[in-house]
């Protein structure tokens, strides 16, 4: 309960010293005054700024790429989506978003129907980009090529959609995790490391690898690896047995951005492999299969994809997830 002393409020308050005279006639009706007078300035203060903070920050928005549908959902920010891709699987509620199409091929007549006022887009996303530019809507470019890109594609949604300290902290947690990771493997040497994706070796034919300078790759070298593929290859080239023969890698990994591979595939890429006794991943059985649809989107889920490599570069430092939480 607020009470009030006489001879305080009459000190405290700016009114003239006329009203002196009037309060001591009149205690009750001078303090009903009062508090007719303060209730009156703080609801014209509070109108004030409810008026002043005028939220010009997007409502309707659709995600062009499954990272960044991902950032949104971690944001908090779905109810704002009013259109996914088709690639735009996760979280599950995301697929209850109308389909837009791909970056590719875009279905604008859907864009149209669902009147957004913001499209986000991958800064490689030619086609989505001059389509938004005909149809006068606004967008958002972001580049999430680089651990450090992402990292700073989330402030940026973050300032856009005025969810400054949300941002902050996702990517505070992200930074925690990368540095947990370059910590616990700075004193361990690297592992030379063939990393291909699992469906391109069958029959040892073409052999298809992630080079250095992708994102994998840069997720790679975190995790403790050494990419055996030369800086001047293209950034997913087709490798010759050959050339695996010579460079003779410790680990062989195998990718699947869809889903776990079954273990009869497994069995048999193994097989496939013994055609190479030489190598030592070959020899020293160092041959590991991960399978996600993580994997391949640069988004806030990236951690995990960090620790599959890790754990099977490193297994003896990565028993747990301890220090890695997504």
């Amino acid at each position: 309960m607020i009470t009030f002393s006489s001879e305080k409020v009459f000190f405290c308050l700016p009114f003239p010293l006329i009203f002196r005279g009037f309060f001591l006639f009149n205690k009750s009706l001078f303090l009903w005054l009062i508090t007719f007078w303060c209730g009156w300035v703080l609801l014209g203060e509070e109108s004030n700024a409810y008026a002043n903070s005028t939220d010009d920050s997007p409502k309707r928005i659709i995600s062009m790429s499954p990272a960044i549908t991902e950032i949104l959902f971690e944001l908090r920010q779905e109810h704002r989506l009013v259109g996914v891709t088709e690639f735009c699987e996760y979280p599950k509620a995301a697929k209850s978003f109308p389909n837009v199409g791909g970056i590719l091929n875009p279905n604008i007549e859907t864009v149209l129907t669902l009147k957004p006022d913001l499209i986000i887009h991958q800064h490689d996303s030619v086609t989505v980009e001059k389509h938004a530019k005909n149809l006068g809507i606004a967008t958002l470019s972001l580049n999430l090529t680089t651990l450090d890109h992402i990292l700073k594609s989330i402030k940026i949604i973050g300032k856009n959609l005025r969810v400054v300290s949300q941002a902050k902290s996702l990517s505070a947690r992200l930074s925690k995790g990368i540095e947990y990771f370059k910590s616990r493997l700075k004193d361990r040497p690297r592992r030379r490391v063939f990393l291909i994706f699992d469906d391109s070796q069958k029959g040892m034919r073409d052999i298809y690898a992630i080079g250095k300078g992708t994102f994998l790759d840069e997720l790679l070298t975190l995790a403790g690896g050494e990419n055996i593929l030369s800086p001047s290859m293209v950034l997913y080239p087709k490798v010759s047995k050959e050339y695996v023969i010579a460079q003779s890698p410790e680990v062989i990994i195998e990718i699947n951005p869809r889903k776990e591979p079954p273990q009869k595939d497994r069995e048999s890429s193994k097989r496939e492999w013994q055609r190479f006794p030489t190598v030592s991943a070959v020899k020293n059985n160092e041959i590991h299969f991960i399978g996600a649809d993580h994997l391949m989107i640069p988004g806030p889920r990236v951690l995990l994809t960090v620790k599959q490599l890790a754990m099977a570069l490193h297994p003896d430092l990565f028993e747990s997830t301890v220090g890695v939480s997504q």
